[in-house]
């Protein structure tokens, strides 16, 4: 058996109070493996006695799949994040190569415009 005393102390609170826990979790290891469990308990009355009804549900492949999605999560929203510096980067290389293209561009149109004007001069 397992001994956790919030577990304990939880069930000494359904006995003693009548107050139901719902969905305890509970994260432990057993010969089967690490094991992640919800657990609800509420008193009932039969005839004299006052039990404790106790229903446990394993959820450690929905623990195990939500783990899996955050890890997902975070891996695509890093490479949407190095996507995104990729893009302005290239954006910025773009626009400076633009940028030295037209420079270039003036120069070669007023060599050319000098050149014609100095190839009309000598004729």
């Amino acid at each position: 058996m397992v001994d956790l005393p919030e577990l304990r102390i939880a069930l000494e609170r359904v006995s003693s109070n009548q107050e139901p826990v719902e969905d305890f979790e509970i994260e432990q290891a057993f010969p089967i493996g690490k094991l992640n469990l919800l657990m609800s308990a509420r008193s009932i009355q039969t005839g004299s006695e006052n039990q404790i009804l106790v229903a446990v549900e394993d959820v450690t492949a929905q623990k195990r799949a939500e783990h899996v999605l955050i890890d997902e999560q975070e891996r695509l929203k890093h490479s949407l994040e190095s996507g995104e510096t990729a893009l302005h980067e290239s954006e910025a290389a773009l626009f400076r190569g633009r940028n030295e293209l037209r420079v270039l561009t003036a120069k070669l149109m007023q060599t050319r415009r000098k050149s014609a004007g100095a190839s009309q001069g000598v004729a």
